[in-house]
Parts: C-alpha cells; structure tokens; sequence
C-alpha cells in the first residue's frame, strides 16, 4: 500500500497535524468488482449470513484466499459482499465461500462462479428447511386458467427463486384445453416462481411457497387481456 503522508505545523500551536493521504494500490478497489452473496429461508426471508472465509480449489488443493495473496488472486469480503482482484476474472473462477449465520452460528459452505463484477448469487440455506423428504414424495401443484383459448402450446413452470443445494433447477406441467393443470413437484421448502406462457412467450410470473402441506392449489388465473389471440 502506498502512504503520502503530508507534514504541516501550526505556527500558532505546538502541535503538528498531520495530513494523511492514502492511495490504495496494492488492495482491492471495493468500488469495482465484487460479488453478492444472498442467503435466504424458505419464504423468502433474507437471512443474516456474513462472508467467513473463501477458497481456491487449484491442483487438488484448497486454499484459503481471504485476505490472502495466492497465485495473484486475492479476496476481500465485508458482510454478505466478496471482493475480488478483477484482472483474474477472465473466464470466471470457481470459489467455494464459507457464510456463518450471526444469529444461529450455522455456517454454510456454497460454490459461485465469479464470472462478472457488480454481481449478485442468492441460495437457500437448508439449515432452515422445514420439509421432511423422507415423509414427502411429492408436493401438488393445480389450479385453472381462464381468460384465454388453450391448446398445447400452453404451459407452466416452476423455478426456484434461489439456487437449490440439490440441483433442481425447475419443474414444469402441461396445461390442458380446459385451462387446468395438476401435476406433482419434488418435496422443497423453497420459494418458488411460477411462470405460466404460450410457445416462446411468457404471459404471467409470480410467486408462492413450496412447502408443506402436499397441496399448492393456485386456484382460477384470470388472463384476460395477455393472450396473443
């Protein structure tokens, strides 16, 4: 780190104030490259997990790079926020970012791929999760659209809003003639966004809870004035 420090006496006093510049050239620029790192319940509730530690897996090693120099590449972190020299971001780096919980002391460990400065990855955390997937097979997700004419070019999504620690990244159903939907979705307790659309066309996009009990009944969509035809 480079100091200039300026040196100027008071004439009038005997004391000396000192001036101080600093000119951050070795540390990170926080203002440039970072990453957010989002931990949330199932609900949807934003939960208070700060940065712990990261690390670079190289050559079958894993190394702690926070507030380390290793091979060039160096990280900083201040609560949910990491920091990261950009010059080594070409391409993206696969970090492994340890979170601790200040509240309940849980720590979890999750892997994001800083690809891009200015970012942000939410996950759900686990630890708060409320669903037992030996008890549950399967949640039903059914309900009835309206408003519109329906064939098989209709259909409905379901996405997890934050990363899934399983891997699901979505759960899809057919739409009938009709406007009904009833099909089943792996057990989660994870806020989910329901996307419903024709072709290559989403019409409508909210949200609900994915969590017990089995049933998910959206009830009547209304989609009068959204549809092509």
């Amino acid at each position: 780190m480079l100091q200039l420090i300026f040196i100027i006496q008071d004439r009038n006093s005997n004391f000396l104030r000192l001036l101080f510049i600093i000119l951050s050239a070795a540390s990170i620029s926080h203002a440039e490259c970072y990453l957010d790192i989002n931990i949330y319940d199932p609900n949807g509730n934003k939960l208070n997990y700060q940065i712990d530690d990261v690390y670079l897996h190289k050559e079958n090693i894993r190394k702690s790079i926070l507030h380390k120099d290793i091979d060039g590449i160096k990280a900083e972190s201040k609560n949910n926020r990491l920091f990261i020299n950009d010059s080594n971001i070409v391409g993206g780096i696969d970090l492994e970012v340890r979170l601790l919980n200040k509240i309940t002391n849980d720590k979890i460990n999750r892997i994001v791929n800083f690809n891009s400065c200015n970012g942000l990855v939410s996950f759900f955390s686990d630890h708060e999760s409320s669903v037992d997937s030996a008890d549950v097979f399967g949640l039903r997700v059914h309900g009835k659209l309206i408003g519109c004419k329906f064939d098989n070019s209709w259909w409905i999504k379901i996405i997890s809003l934050f990363n899934d620690p399983a891997g699901n990244s979505f759960e899809e159903g057919a739409i009938s003639i009709s406007g009904q939907f009833d099909f089943l979705i792996p057990p989660s307790g994870r806020r989910k966004m329901i996307i419903i659309g024709q072709g290559k066309r989403p019409i409508k996009a909210f949200s609900t809870n994915a969590t017990v009990p089995m049933d998910i009944n959206l009830g009547t969509i209304n989609l009068s004035n959204l549809c092509s035809d």
